[in-house]
Formats: structure tokens, sequence, C-alpha cells
């Protein structure tokens, strides 16, 4: 009996290894390192002066296997220091070699706020040249710190 106990203990967890490595979810290959990298580095920090901030960066995003899209699926805000609670983004738009990909006016946003969330995401940016344009105001109560966005696939 303990044999059999030990028999349908080991082919359980043999299942169930089996079950994980078959059934794990598939990475989309549009979510590549390089190509986030490319966005990341556009979007890292900008510096709020005056409770107001205005960038204007162009990258380019390496091509993706099969011609597809880098999905951005999340864009988190971060504000720094912790003095700086809120503010509003007047524009942001991303413009690929096919024009407008992403974009949203008057957007008020604080820590953590999900702009792809908050703008009717994702973002489907295609290869190739890239222009990150956003502008804000009324950030505070600290008037100067850092606007920053983190992207997740």
């Amino acid at each position: 009996m303990k044999k059999l106990t030990q028999t349908w203990v080991l082919f359980t967890a043999i299942l169930a290894i089996c079950a994980a490595l078959i059934l794990q979810p598939a990475k989309p290959a549009y979510a590549s390192n390089s190509a986030m990298a490319a966005m990341q580095g556009i979007v890292e920090k900008v510096d709020i002066k005056d409770g107001a901030f205005a960038v204007k960066t162009v990258t380019s995003i390496p091509p993706l296997p099969g011609g597809q899209q880098l999905r951005i699926g999340q864009a988190l805000v971060s504000l720094s220091p912790e003095t700086l609670k809120e503010g509003t983004v007047d524009s942001i738009k991303i413009t690929g070699p096919q024009g407008i990909e992403f974009g949203c006016v008057n957007l008020k946003v604080k820590q953590g706020t999900d702009l792809i969330v908050s703008c009717g995401g994702p973002a489907l940016l295609s290869a190739g040249q890239t222009t990150y344009e956003a502008s804000g105001s009324n950030f505070g109560p600290d008037s100067t710190g850092t606007f920053s966005i983190t992207l997740v696939p």
C-alpha cells in the first residue's frame, strides 16, 4: 500500500511539472528587450520646474520578429520627490513611421497612474523612427522634481 501511495505521489508530481511547462503563457515576440529599451530610454526622467515640463525625444525602434509591433501594456507615472503629488499631462503623443500611434490630452496624474489605461490602450508601436512628445503643468505642491514613465509590455 505504501509503495502504491509513493507511486501516485511521484506520478502526480511529474504530471504537475509537465503541465506547468506546457501550459505556461508564451511571451509575445514583440516584447523584445531591445525594443522596450529603445522606448524606455526616451521616457526615463524629465525635469519639472515651476510645476511644468516639456520634452521631445526621437529614438529608433528596431525591427521586430515577423514585422510585429511593440506592445506597451502599461505606462506607469512616477513622480519624485514624494512632495510632488499630482499634476496634469497636457499632451502626450508618440508618432511612428505610420503616424500617431498613441496620444492623450488633459489627463490628471499622480504617482502610479497608468497612462495606457487612462488613455485607452494598449499602445502598439511600429519599428522605425519614433518621436515622443509630452508636456505637463500644475505639478505640486512642490513645483520641482522629476516626471518619469515605466513601461511594461
